[in-house]
């Protein structure tokens, strides 16, 4: 079951109606039925993606369900229940099985999580400190204004005090 956030590089309904085709399902929300996230660009950010994470979904990029659709079904380390399609054997294929490449291939896609949630706390991170650059030129701006406007006041208590000397 997939979810999508961010933009693809093809229309979403296309994009959803090739998982269709595949047999897979679309959700508009990361649920708890949801098995994967689908990140197009700027998804990073995003509520959904945060809530993937928190609640262990896969998440993947649109290239990989993309070759995974184009590539077939693989073959399953016990028979899927669920019919034919490429996408819902993909689960299949990692799990279980002591093959040396089921374990490369669960340990890059662990990093890749990994490497995934990093990237997510650094844009949250980035987003927070612009945010507090934003707060520092606004209120240095303020301060420059107060300032001058203090400068022009002891300009004019100066003149009014050298006038009323020269009186």
């Amino acid at each position: 079951v997939f979810c999508i956030t961010g933009t693809l590089s093809q229309v979403r309904s296309r994009f959803e109606a090739k998982l269709r085709q595949s047999g897979a399902s679309v959700v508009p929300r990361v649920t708890k039925e949801c098995t994967h996230l689908i990140v197009g660009a700027e998804g990073e950010g995003t509520v959904k993606y945060s809530k993937a994470l928190e609640q262990g979904v896969e998440v993947v990029s649109e290239e990989w369900v993309l070759d995974l659709i184009e590539s077939g079904p693989k073959p399953a380390a016990a028979p899927s229940k669920e019919k034919g399609s490429a996408v819902k054997r993909a689960r299949t294929t990692t799990s279980g099985g002591g093959s040396k490449k089921a374990k490369e291939e669960e340990e890059e896609k662990q990093l890749l999580q990994e490497l995934q949630k990093v990237e997510a706390e650094a844009e949250r991170r980035k987003r927070e400190i612009k945010q507090q650059l934003a707060a520092l030129k606004k209120d240095g701006a303020k301060a420059a204004i107060e300032g001058k406007q203090e400068e022009e006041e002891e300009e004019a208590e100066i003149e009014a005090e050298a006038e009323a000397e020269a009186e």
